[in-house]
């Protein structure tokens, strides 16, 4: 699922219908960190791939439930995943639902989920190219 053309030269990446919310991601500084290891940053694409859309769902359904453990939880799993590439928008949004759920505060929690679910929609995308 990962494209072999991967744009891994560029300094920054992200898509243009959002280019004013700034960078989805800097692949530049993920590489570094990798000591250059584009098969390793291929490999963590995919897993991002495969399990950023699980979690989604499995907040999804923690939140309709109630279960604020889970979406804490799934949420502290999805930051941890958009950080592997410099997806601050993402992780922003991960720790906002994070924050949301540990405190037990409900209020606003719906739309925190939906805005990560967007943010992680253009992250993938990004990665997608």
């Amino acid at each position: 699922m990962v494209p072999a053309n991967l744009d891994l030269d560029s300094r920054r990446h992200g898509d243009a219908t959002a280019a004013a919310e700034g960078p989805v991601c800097n692949l530049s500084a993920a590489l570094e960190r990798l000591n250059g290891d584009e098969e390793l940053l291929r490999l963590l694409i995919g897993v991002f791939h495969e399990d950023a859309p699980q979690l989604l769902a499995q907040a999804a359904a923690a939140l309709q439930e109630g279960d604020l453990r889970t979406v804490e939880r799934t949420a502290h799993s999805l930051k941890g995943l958009a950080a592997n590439f410099d997806g601050a928008p993402a992780r922003e949004a991960a720790l906002a639902v994070e924050l949301l759920a540990r405190s037990g505060c409900t209020e606003g929690l719906m739309e925190a989920v939906e805005a990560l679910q967007a943010q992680v929609s253009r992250l993938r995308r990004t990665l997608s190219r």
